[in-house]
């Protein structure tokens, strides 16, 4: 099984003159979708083609898929999730070509279900190749997406915790805190909170969320107004409090 991370950088003389420009994790992602949306069969032979990406990649796969008629399922981190989702899915009849998280690990079920780097990097360098017979670069190609679907800004970032408990601690005072949907978070009003520790989604039936709940693991999620979602999360591998902030918006996007 193939458990590498795939990521690269390229030299673009056109847009960034000569200049190296590094592909995020997300936009490696929805590039390799892009490619793998137009390449599919239509119509499926089976039930329907399903996407799948984590909770803290880019919301703009969800938008791809839509545009093609393919389903988008969102999972927890790691691919543990992703892999058997997809096995479920194929086993109760669809087909699940693609799925990515944004730490950089691209899963192809139908070689495997886990990240790999090795199937990544052998498709983008497909992609390439007919984006190159079509006059285009991969980041013009991911400009031509942009310009489609919006432009898809992520921050990620995180501080170090020393221990498990200044970790809980931290999450049982912003629990405590004055936040909720309706309120405030800075300038921004919260239009949905979701807290898969305690189990609870205020925009779904019974508050009760869709993805897995666990009470050892701390994972809260913020939508707020101007399509920003916020997510504050433990590690489940390092001694870390992540941050994934999402804002997709409308941008002539180009570098140079």
């Amino acid at each position: 099984m193939h458990t590498c991370y795939f990521g690269f950088s390229l030299s673009d003389h056109q847009r960034s003159r000569g200049s190296w420009y590094t592909f995020t994790g997300n936009q490696i992602g929805v590039l390799l979708a892009s490619h793998i949306l137009e390449s599919l069969k239509q119509p499926c032979p089976k039930k329907g083609y399903v996407v799948l990406s984590t909770t803290v990649s880019s919301s703009m796969l969800e938008k791809m898929a839509r545009a093609y008629g393919v389903e988008f399922r969102e999972t927890l981190t790691g691919f543990k999730w992703m892999g058997n989702l997809a096995k479920q899915l194929e086993d109760d009849g669809y087909i699940v070509p693609f799925a990515y998280e944004e730490a950089l690990g691209y899963m192809f079920p139908q070689i495997c279900y886990d990240k790999d780097g090795i199937t990544a990097a052998s498709i983008f360098l497909l992609a390439e190749a007919q984006w190159r017979a079509q006059g285009l670069t991969p980041l013009e190609k991911l400009q031509k997406l942009f310009e489609r679907f919006g432009h898809h800004e992520t921050l990620n970032s995180y501080v170090v915790s020393p221990d498990p408990d200044t970790t809980a601690k931290l999450f049982r005072k912003i629990r405590e805190g004055p936040w909720g949907k309706g309120k405030t978070f800075g300038k921004f009003k919260i239009l949905r909170w979701r807290d898969l520790t305690v189990g609870y989604d205020s925009d779904t039936p019974n508050n009760v969320p869709e993805l897995p709940t666990d009470p050892n693991t701390h994972m809260i999620t913020l939508w707020l107004e101007k399509d920003v979602k916020f997510t504050l999360r433990a590690s489940g591998t390092e001694p870390k409090v992540k941050c994934n902030v999402f804002h997709p918006f409308n941008l002539n996007w180009q570098i140079y």
